[in-house]
């Protein structure tokens, strides 16, 4: 991604084409900052997705306790046993497969839920 200065520099310039009459020149500029700016919005849209998932991974390992032999997913002060491994160990797959690379080695980090 180009800086900000850049992105700065780069509607004066087209600002300055236009006046000059050299309206292709600027167009190409605009098209290509506007380029930018959908790109930055995608990435933008990613990682509030990406938040939102991390978010979601820690509210749920605050409801889960383990008693030395089990998980279990407390809600509403009542523990419930009904697969909060198998919850959490999707949840975190999802989360690692999305935004890492996978080197086989992936079943060591479900191994500690």
């Amino acid at each position: 991604m180009f800086s900000t200065l850049f992105q700065v520099t780069s509607f004066k310039r087209a600002l300055i084409l236009c006046k000059e009459g050299k309206f292709a020149e600027a167009e190409g500029i605009l098209k290509g900052l506007q380029d930018e700016f959908m790109a930055l919005c995608e990435e933008n849209e990613a990682l509030k997705l990406q938040l939102s998932e991390v978010a979601d991974v820690l509210d749920l390992a605050d409801k889960v306790q383990f008693d030395g032999q089990k998980y279990w997913l407390v809600e509403d002060g009542e523990k419930k046993v009904h697969s909060v491994r198998s919850a959490m160990t999707a949840m975190v797959f999802s989360f690692i497969s999305r935004n890492t690379k996978t080197t086989g080695n992936v079943r060591a980090a479900g191994g500690c839920i």
